[in-house]
């Protein structure tokens, strides 16, 4: 099977492409993002008129988050332990607000973990001082 195919289709019709043996059309793929995006764009900040929304998914995510950390490790004083729930939830804070006092730091599935939620955090952050300042501001 070719990786990325165009299909031949006769002049006038909607092309059709071919990516590992799944044929679509570039209007319907671009519709399906374009639903996905409007969905989380309603979901996250209600398109810019509902910013609590955003606040509500970053403490959905600072404590989703630090119930991963504790199936994780962590370090301590160099010491490696695995934290309690109160401990995560403290690691998940700093590790959100970018602060990062480096008094823990993680390793293993914990890193990654820690890395997943700082980029989240870059986005919601913003997300959320733009949708306040255009609730009040109405602009």
């Amino acid at each position: 099977l070719p990786l990325f195919s165009d299909t031949n289709k006769p002049p006038g019709t909607v092309p059709m492409y071919s990516v590992l043996g799944w044929s679509f059309s570039p209007g319907a793929m671009h519709h399906k993002y374009f639903k996905l995006a409007l969905t989380l764009s309603f979901l996250i900040w209600g398109h810019g008129e509902r910013p609590i929304r955003t606040l509500y998914c970053a403490v959905f995510l600072i404590f989703l988050s630090a119930l991963l950390y504790t199936q994780g490790n962590l370090i301590k004083d160099r010491i490696i332990f695995r934290p309690d729930f109160f401990e995560a939830v403290y690691f998940s804070v700093v590790t959100f607000t970018t602060v990062g006092y480096g008094d823990i730091t993680p390793i293993g599935f914990t890193k990654f973990m820690a890395v997943v939620e700082l980029f989240c955090s870059v986005f919601i952050v913003p997300i959320f001082v733009v949708g306040l300042s255009r609730k009040y501001l109405r602009i």
